[in-house]
């Protein structure tokens, strides 16, 4: 039997609503989904979590909406678990006004799902006013996920998140924080293995020190992440040169026996084999040269 729900005013047809079994939950994303639903018609038939989280997913919800249903909810313990998680999905989504008003309503900035908080979210969608919003609401700005990744770690992953990057170290993120991965990422490892040079230098202005010796679980050193990059060379090429600046040896092996001058002749580019030969030590000797 078709449930008919009484009360709800809607501008979609009625047949359609009353042909479909829905749930609260259902209820909320068929409208948004529709572009029919406002909360100025709803009758608090459905759970105000379903509610708040639906109209942040759908970007549909006006603000408006999402404010006038806030200013209705009870506060019991099942509400305040859901105002955490509506604050990680806003968050995710760059919904700065959506977050202000759930962090008024006592949303914790430091709530976390599968260990991310949403400063982590904000920091890897690339949202300034996003970042700036959970940080001035007193988040942890070096809360670490799972994997021991921080905030700052992961804006590191491209330079296009630059100035939530420098936001960050302004604030007096961890920039020697590193992953409890097996392979111990740190912010700078994650610039440079992602041919992020603008990033890359801001780390180092900020203090972060080139790790000669950082070898993944495959024994991958930075210089080997570079040369096995999909990025054009162009792109490459001044920061293969800032690690051979500060002495990154050029023949360390992988696991597989490949050290960055052997893989440099994989390139077929005699500008870069030149450059790595004129860093090689004297004694270099490799089988396959």
């Amino acid at each position: 039997m078709a449930l008919i729900f009484p009360k709800l005013h809607w501008e979609c047809q009625v047949e359609l609503i009353n042909d479909l079994q829905f749930n609260g939950s259902e209820l909320i994303h068929f409208l948004l989904e529709h572009n029919n639903a406002s909360l100025l018609y709803i009758n608090k038939i459905c759970n105000a979590a379903d509610v708040i989280a639906s109209f942040i997913h759908y970007r549909n919800g006006t603000e408006k909406d999402v404010a006038l249903y806030l200013e209705n909810c009870s506060n019991d313990s099942d509400f305040k678990e859901q105002l955490n998680l509506s604050l990680l999905k806003a968050s995710e989504l760059g919904k700065t006004h959506c977050m202000s008003m759930l962090l008024k309503k006592g949303a914790d900035p430091n709530s976390k799902i599968k260990g991310k908080s949403a400063l982590h979210f904000a920091a890897e969608s690339g949202s300034l006013p996003t970042v700036s919003l959970i940080v001035e609401n007193n988040a942890d700005i070096n809360a670490v996920d799972m994997d021991g990744w921080s905030p700052l770690m992961f804006a590191s992953k491209t330079d296009n998140s630059r100035h939530i990057v420098k936001y960050l170290l302004d604030n007096r993120a961890d920039i020697n924080t590193q992953s409890t991965t097996v392979d111990s990422h740190t912010a700078l490892s994650i610039a440079i293995s992602n041919c992020g040079l603008k990033v890359t230098h801001l780390l180092l202005s900020h203090g972060a020190k080139v790790d000669t010796t950082y070898r993944d679980s495959q024994k991958r050193s930075q210089l080997h992440y570079l040369l096995k990059s999909r990025e054009p060379l162009t792109k490459k090429m001044d920061l293969i040169l800032l690690l051979l600046q500060h002495n990154h040896p050029v023949d360390c092996e992988d696991k597989d026996g490949h050290d960055p001058l052997y893989l440099s002749t994989l390139t077929n580019d005699l500008a870069l084999v030149s450059l790595f030969l004129k860093y090689a030590p004297s004694n270099y000797n490799h089988e396959e040269l």
